[in-house]
């Protein structure tokens, strides 16, 4: 895979459904890292996404959302972890 963390994030931001969720992401989280395992038709990917504290038990409640859409973008199937960041960096 050949596109930055970045370029992926934005991607699956545009692949949620929920505007709320989309804009949410876009200002408050940030893709960390990202991770295949596995190969071939076997292959998976590990997700670090990093959120602002005040918002992660909302992005919580959506992880099998984020998760889809990560499925939507790298046609595989992505674990998706949150940690959550006590700082506004965004």
């Amino acid at each position: 895979m050949t596109e930055s963390n970045e370029e992926i994030w934005h991607q699956v931001i545009a692949a949620m459904e929920l505007p709320s969720t989309k804009m949410l992401l876009a200002q408050q989280g940030k893709l960390k890292s990202l991770y295949s395992r596995g190969f071939f038709f076997w292959k998976t990917y590990q997700a670090e996404i990093e959120i602002s504290g005040n918002w992660a038990n909302m992005i919580q409640s959506r992880k099998e959302l984020l998760e889809d859409a990560f499925y939507k973008v790298l046609d595989c199937k992505t674990t998706v972890n949150l940690s959550a960041n006590a700082s506004n960096f965004f």
